[in-house]
């Protein structure tokens, strides 16, 4: 016999423990459209939008259009959109089943359903990416431009005018951690609901979202819920990426080399505690004084994330793309440490924790542990073994990191005097050639 699933009926008789929608879904209507329904989207933007409904916003309900694959369509759709929240904190779980997404297209199946022709809209991008809105802005007109330059295209200002001049593109920084789901967790939370759910999504009771208020056509009244409307957003971004993107970098990274496979874990570590402190130091140098920035009370937030024992997120899904990530959460930092003659070792650390636990996979670590877009290229380089310093400046010319900075030589230096001490003993020494033993506090 199938089970029973979650859906507006079933969601009627679930447990008093789980949290249901508090409103009649069938009087919200769509006023988003939000492309790629991943779990981050329905962590995050989508529970602070379930709460705006619930508060009587009923003209924002969300249209989900996956881009690619038909999964998220396929899980959500029998169960009316609706899907369980898991917030896991070390004291305990909570369950909330959000209701905020009415709809599911799969753009590839019906474009003709994703292009509704409306009037002049916002634009707010959640991607993870520094000054996000202003990137997608030139990216479209771009875009756009090359489509009007067509033969056979209306001409004039066309479609790139219109975006340029009608369409707001408001940057924004996100923050939730969100491990990805597995088996043990569906199997888990559809016996706490009673009921099957296909696609819960597992995350932290932290949240952030931080927005530049630029919205001609309207928006909900977010700041009602903890979003925090600015004129500027980019001082948080860099305290985001800088604190928390790059203790997570260093966590991952050092974590995978010293055998742990979670951030709670990794965090745990004496040494790696100490090196996180010592890390945000020198971040927090970098960050402006002026901007409203409270980078104390930040990172000892974020010491309680770290060491959230119940959300397992892993180590290998943070080190994912460091050839990506890393110029934005360290290499710009550690540049404007050299820039500003300010200290700078513990930076340094993480980008040669990167390419030692790339030099791993296969052997101390398992072949295909995390991944990277340059994997072919990188697997190549490091299995020729050359001396620290060539291995560094290879893997600098590879990734472009810090391009033709002056200071470019100097961070390969760096960076090569730690890759020495991790071939050498692991991070033990480099642990000790920065003064951090592994004893407890």
């Amino acid at each position: 016999m199938t089970a029973l699933r979650l859906s507006n009926r079933t969601a009627q008789a679930l447990p008093a423990k789980v949290a249901a929608p508090r409103y009649d879904r069938g009087t919200v209507t769509p006023g988003i459209v939000h492309l790629g329904v991943g779990a981050f989207h329905r962590a995050h933007q989508a529970a602070y939008i379930d709460e705006c409904l619930a508060a009587g916003e009923t003209g924002w309900g969300i249209t989900g259009v996956s881009l690619r694959s038909a999964d998220t369509r396929d899980a959500l759709a029998p169960q009316d959109g609706l899907y369980t929240l898991a917030v896991r904190g070390s004291g305990g779980e909570k369950l909330h089943v959000i209701g905020s997404i009415g709809s599911l297209l799969v753009a590839p199946e019906d474009p003709a359903a994703v292009l509704a022709g409306t009037p002049p809209f916002t634009v707010l991008c959640c991607d993870n990416l520094p000054a996000n809105g202003a990137t997608l802005h030139r990216l479209l007109v771009e875009f756009a431009s090359l489509r009007d330059a067509r033969p056979g295209s209306a001409g004039g200002a066309g479609i790139a005018g219109h975006i340029a001049d009608q369409v707001a593109f408001p940057s924004s920084m996100v923050d939730r951690i969100v491990p990805a789901t597995t088996d043990a967790d569906r199997a888990r939370i559809s016996g706490e609901l009673g009921i099957e759910d296909a696609w819960p999504v597992m995350t932290e009771p932290f949240r952030q979202w931080v927005i530049e208020d630029d919205f001609p056509a309207g928006r909900p009244a977010w700041e009602k819920f903890g979003v925090t409307m600015v004129g500027d957003v980019a001082p948080f971004e860099d305290m985001k990426l800088r604190l928390l993107n790059g203790a997570h970098s260093g966590i991952a990274y050092l974590g995978l080399l010293s055998g742990h496979a979670t951030v709670d874990g990794a965090f745990a570590d004496p040494a790696i505690r100490r090196f996180v402190d010592a890390l945000w130091e020198e971040a927090k140098s970098t960050l402006p004084d002026d901007a409203g920035l409270d980078t104390s009370a930040y990172t000892a937030e974020l010491a309680e994330r770290f060491s959230n024992t119940a959300l397992a997120h892993r180590t290998a899904q943070i080190a994912n793309d460091g050839s990506q990530k890393l110029p934005q959460r360290i290499i710009a930092s550690a540049i404007e440490c050299l820039e500003a003659g300010t200290e700078l070792v513990h930076l340094t650390l993480v980008v040669a924790a990167w390419i030692a636990a790339c030099a791993a996979r296969g052997k101390s670590l398992p072949r295909g542990h995390f991944t990277d877009p340059l994997d072919a290229e990188l697997t190549a380089l490091l299995d020729q073994q050359l001396p620290a310093n060539e291995t560094v400046t290879a893997v600098f010319d590879l990734a472009g990191f810090a391009g033709d900075h002056a200071e470019r030589q100097t961070l390969i230096d760096l960076v090569a005097i730690h890759l020495v001490h991790l071939r050498r003993d692991g991070t033990t020494l480099a642990f000790a050639a920065l003064g951090i033993d592994g004893e407890g506090p």
